[in-house]
């Protein structure tokens, strides 16, 4: 159906008292608006939705996100904003805890080339930076895989068959900001060549690839 099926579990460590926050967690600009939902994952496994969760537009995220930099002072706050967003407007952070969030995104395609978009933590905004982040994505195709390349991270591909493949991504004290970007291309054309081009700065020619 075009979508992809993503699922985050985010590692929280919060202080020994319960301090009341509000959790914003940013989601790709083409996430399907009913597929969003975010879980309290319990030591023993077992899940409990986040009381209170909603999902926000773009707009919305910006416009919340704009007042919270206003009222504390923080500028670094509207990185947060201007894409789609779950929001938890109360919630209590307390020791460590596990959020599972769980979407649907659009798969962009076009001439055989597939991306996909991943959030990453904004890490400007975390105390002490990112302990690991890790990722594993599962493709499978109609067609033959050809190349899977990721521009923004480093990544391991485990081919099964022709038409399947796994890729991975880990990094360990993670201080990055950029979100991982992932790519193939699937046809039956015995070559499977393609030409991207990009320009990342208007002012600049830009390159092929």
């Amino acid at each position: 159906d075009g979508l992809a099926s993503v699922r985050m579990l985010e590692e929280v460590t919060g202080p020994a008292e319960a301090l009341e926050t509000v959790c914003i967690i940013p989601l790709p600009e083409d996430v399907a608006a009913e597929s969003a939902a975010v879980t309290l994952v319990g030591p023993d496994g077992k899940e409990t939705p986040v009381a209170g969760a909603k999902l926000l537009t773009a707009g919305e995220s910006r416009t919340l996100c704009e007042s919270m930099s206003v009222a504390t002072g923080r500028p670094q706050l509207l990185a947060l904003g201007g894409r789609p967003a779950l929001v938890v407007p109360s919630f209590s952070l307390r020791n460590d805890m596990t959020l599972a969030v769980t979407f649907r995104e659009k798969v962009e395609a076009g001439d055989g080339l597939r991306s996909i978009t991943l959030p990453t933590p904004v890490t400007h905004l975390s105390k002490g930076g990112i302990g690991r982040l890790s990722a594993e994505v599962s493709i499978t195709e109609k067609n033959p895989l050809r190349t899977i390349f990721s521009p923004s991270h480093d990544v391991k591909v485990t081919r099964d068959g022709l038409s399947r493949a796994v890729v991975r991504s880990k990094c360990e004290n993670w201080s990055g900001n950029e979100d991982l970007r992932l790519f193939w291309v699937a046809d039956a054309d015995d070559l499977g060549l393609r030409v991207l081009a990009s320009r990342p700065d208007k002012g600049e020619d830009g390159f092929f690839m």
